[in-house]
Formats: structure tokens, C-alpha cells, sequence
């Protein structure tokens, strides 16, 4: 009687492939970087109210973007993002009386795009009462949100488990060996001081 040859761990591996992750399929990632960001400005914000804004915000597309599924495997472009974000700016206005501001990275360096200006820009505008969504495209489209930055580092909060990424793997024009960071993609959001 002849022995039953054993399997391959890498017959064993095909046999149970790794199942995708929810979100590894669709492009909501814009949706989830406003829901991330006026979270991390707005700590009161539970779970019951991210998902009310998530529900909100997934309801707007369809007044936004004309064929609204699209969005789904798409993305979102950033006219919609700053339509979205300006629904959910006036929703945490009304739910948490939480007033937020947005502002877009200085025209002159959107004209004349240069890693280092851009680098000096979001160093001297983020801080505990701003953050940044980003843009972010070349090795991934995507869209994150920045929260501190370094001299050689951006720390961000992010919906696909990006941390930080390095000065050195980022440019500011098309480059699909390097995360590229357009200045014109760039959306500045910060607490305002509340009218007493």
C-alpha cells in the first residue's frame, strides 16, 4: 500500500483564500475621511452619531454625483468631496452645536506646487484644533486625513490603516512610485471659536 502524499502548505493556502476586508472593494474612503476628521475635532462624537453622519452623507450623493452608485467603486473627485463636507458641517453645527471652518491650502502654493512649501503649509496649520483631508494619489487614490505633522513624517488618521507616511515616499506631481500629495486636493478643517 502505497503512503497518501501530504499537501502543500501552499495547497492548503489556495484552499482557503483571505477574504476581503470590508472596504477593500469599494472607494468610500472619502466619506470615511470626513466622518474621521470631524470626529477626531469633535471627541464627544459616539459611535451611534458616526454612523447617523456616515448614513447622511451616503444619502447625499445621489444629490451630488448623478449616478450616485458609481461612487461606490469610483470615488469621489473633490468638488464632491467639498460638497459633502460642507452637509456635514452644517449637520455636527445642528447635532453637537460644534462650529468647523474650511479653508483650502494658500493659492500660491496650488499655482507652484513644491513638496517643501507644501511640507512647511501643513506643518504650520496643523495642531489640536485642525486637521487636513488629503487627497492622495500615485501609489493609492485615496482620500485620508492628516493630523500632526514632522520634518519627515505626516501622522494621519485613516480609514485603510494608514498611519504616517514618510516626506521621502511623497511628491507633489505625478509620480507612481511615490504617494503624491496634491496641493489642490487639500482641504484645511478647524474649530472655530463659538459666538458668545
Amino acid at each position: 500500500m502505497s503512503a497518501v502524499p501530504s499537501r502543500s502548505s501552499k495547497g492548503r493556502a489556495r484552499d482557503r483564500p483571505t477574504p476581503f476586508a470590508q472596504g477593500s472593494l469599494d472607494a468610500l474612503c472619502g466619506i470615511y475621511a470626513i466622518a474621521n476628521a470631524i470626529a477626531h475635532l469633535c471627541p464627544k462624537l459616539d459611535r451611534d452619531d458616526a454612523r447617523a453622519l456616515f448614513a447622511r452623507l451616503v444619502g447625499k450623493l445621489r444629490a451630488i454625483r448623478r449616478k450616485a452608485l458609481n461612487t461606490l467603486w469610483r470615488g469621489l473627485n473633490f468638488a464632491h468631496m467639498r460638497k459633502l463636507l460642507r452637509h456635514a458641517l452644517r449637520w455636527i453645527a445642528r447635532r453637537h452645536d460644534l462650529r468647523l471652518g474650511v479653508q483650502r491650502i494658500r493659492h500660491r502654493i496650488r499655482r507652484e506646487p513644491r513638496l517643501s512649501s507644501l511640507w512647511g503649509e501643513l506643518r504650520r496649520k496643523l495642531d489640536d484644533g485642525t486637521v487636513a483631508i488629503i487627497g492622495i494619489g500615485g501609489l493609492e487614490a485615496h482620500w485620508s486625513v492628516a493630523i500632526r505633522t514632522g520634518r519627515t513624517w505626516l501622522k494621519l488618521i485613516d480609514s485603510d490603516g494608514l498611519t504616517a507616511l514618510k516626506r521621502s515616499a511623497c511628491a507633489v506631481v505625478p509620480c507612481a512610485r511615490r504617494y503624491v500629495l496634491d496641493p489642490a486636493e487639500i482641504l484645511f478643517i478647524r474649530r472655530l471659536k463659538s459666538k458668545t
